[in-house]
């Protein structure tokens, strides 16, 4: 074989490679005390406003902005746009809330 039939067979094999994609609701940060002391029915405050899009993660890179949503019984997010190459989380999040 030669060198631009390698290349083309490694093209088509990464394409076909499976990543993690994870849509991301939201974060929070807690003390461990808090993460100890959560029980059914608390409710925590995540760094998201219940209107905006959520992250589209790749790997470890935010790669999408989308929409959650349903489709039938089916969790669904809907893209909205693509993100310019960012680290997924970021270090700034509110202080929790407990009900």
């Amino acid at each position: 074989r030669t060198s631009s039939q390698y290349t083309a067979l490694l093209a088509q094999q990464i394409q076909q490679t499976r990543v993690p994609l994870i849509a991301v609701l939201g974060s929070a940060r807690l003390m461990l005390r808090q993460v100890l002391e959560l029980k059914e029915g608390d409710v925590i405050l995540l760094n998201r406003r219940i209107h905006e899009p959520i992250d589209i993660t790749v790997g470890n890179r935010v790669k999408f902005r989308a929409r959650p949503g349903t489709r039938g019984k089916q969790v669904v997010v809907q893209i909205e746009s693509i993100v310019a190459s960012q680290p997924a989380v970021s270090s700034s999040h509110p202080t929790p809330s407990s009900m």
